[in-house]
């Protein structure tokens, strides 16, 4: 295994949120989106009057009182609750100098361009409106510290778009001792979600002692769904050509009726191309394949000698659209005939933490992971990005 990937301790401590006002919160719910925006207008190079404005708007919230300061560092317990079940974790700051000293495993690339416009949004205005999602192997320590904070009344208890949000405050001194010692003898942690902002905050100042608002969920926790892959090509690709690639290594089956195709296990997947929907099963799976996942199969074997899409980082032919997201990915073909769409089956998570703890690093945009955090549910200001020691 690659040192630079094993993990040492998980370094973890309280943080001062800025909180919404309840009833502004639950209000300006359908205006989430315009808010993040404003305050992460951080697209192309930065500028001094987007800094400014960024600020002012930020600034703005805190006068006219929609978000408050708290007094105290505090750890939050959050609940996400759905149709699907309710999801825990433990809200608080990482020190990056565990990902500096590869305490902390990856399982994605991320995309250069996205990384450095959050690099440059940290150092200059450091605002961070929701954390970044870790995830470790089930504890039973940690489980029972977070029953126990969740066994008081909630502090804040919200509910829109048919998801309720609960925090749980942990401000005692010695309960938030309890936790650091809980976290500092986990034997792994891994990157979930925000693989981008971390990259660029551990890219910030790295002399300075950074940290990170961060949620982590144990693994039994973490709903898993694929990103599927949306090819734009430049030039219409004829069927023999394409079934004739794919030949090499999958068993090809139409799917009569036109009816789209969702794999549910790993060396299988779905291909639309050109009015038909395919199942593809993988002709023999190669020794290697115990650390190899489909996403990074198709990469390597189909996407970059046959499309010639070797960088999926910055391939612009190339989109990757959540299972979420179907409806916008039925749009998107029907509007571009000569699209070719790959349907990818779920990684779930201690898949993805063996993969992690043998260094394999899929590429960008491979799974898709809740809970989502809604942005500004809290906020963390960082002072010209490097949080208070």
């Amino acid at each position: 295994m690659n040192k630079q990937f094993q993990l040492k301790m998980a370094t973890i401590k309280p943080f001062i949120a800025l909180r919404p006002s309840a009833e502004w919160f639950e209000a300006i719910q359908p205006k989430l989106g315009s808010l993040q925006s404003l305050l992460e207008n951080s697209q192309g190079q930065l500028s001094h009057p987007k800094i400014k404005k960024n600020l002012r708007v930020l600034k703005a919230l805190l006068k006219r009182g929609n978000y408050q300061s708290d007094q105290v560092p505090n750890m939050f317990v959050y609940e996400q609750e759905t149709y699907q079940g309710s999801q825990f974790g433990i809200w608080v700051q990482s020190s990056l100098a565990d990902l500096h000293n590869g305490d902390v495993l990856r399982h994605e690339e991320t995309i250069t361009e996205n990384q450095e416009d959050l690099r440059l949004y940290r150092k200059m205005v450091g605002l961070e409106g929701s954390p970044v999602l870790l995830t470790y192997p089930r504890d039973g320590a940690i489980n029972y510290l977070m029953e126990r904070v969740a066994s008081r009344p909630p502090a804040v208890n919200y509910k829109f778009d048919q998801v309720q949000h609960r925090l749980w405050e942990i401000s005692d001194p010695s309960e938030i001792e309890n936790f650091r010692q809980a976290f500092a003898k986990l034997p792994e942690v891994f990157v979930a979600d925000g693989h981008h902002r971390l990259a660029a905050a551990a890219a910030t100042d790295a002399n300075k002692g950074q940290w990170i608002t961060s949620l982590y969920v144990s693994s039994g926790q973490l709903r898993c769904s694929p990103f599927h892959r949306l090819i734009l090509p430049a030039t219409a690709i004829t069927k023999k050509a394409l079934l004739g690639a794919l030949n090499k290594y999958y068993y090809i089956n139409e799917i009569p009726g036109e009816v789209a195709f969702k794999p549910q296990r790993e060396g299988r997947l779905g291909l639309y191309h050109n009015g038909s929907w395919y199942q593809l099963d993988l002709r023999h799976r190669p020794s290697s394949a115990e650390l190899q996942a489909d996403v990074s199969f198709l990469q390597e074997m189909i996407l970059a000698p046959f499309f010639g899409i070797t960088d999926a980082r910055t391939d612009r032919r190339l989109l990757s659209i959540p299972e979420s997201r179907w409806d916008e990915l039925m749009e998107t073909i029907a509007k571009n005939p000569d699209a070719v769409v790959f349907t990818l089956a779920a990684i779930n998570a201690d898949r993805l933490m063996y993969l992690a703890s043998n260094n394999v690093v899929l590429p960008p945009k491979s799974t898709y992971m809740e809970p989502k955090i809604p942005f500004g549910l809290l906020m963390h200001q960082n002072k010209k990005g490097v949080a208070d020691a």
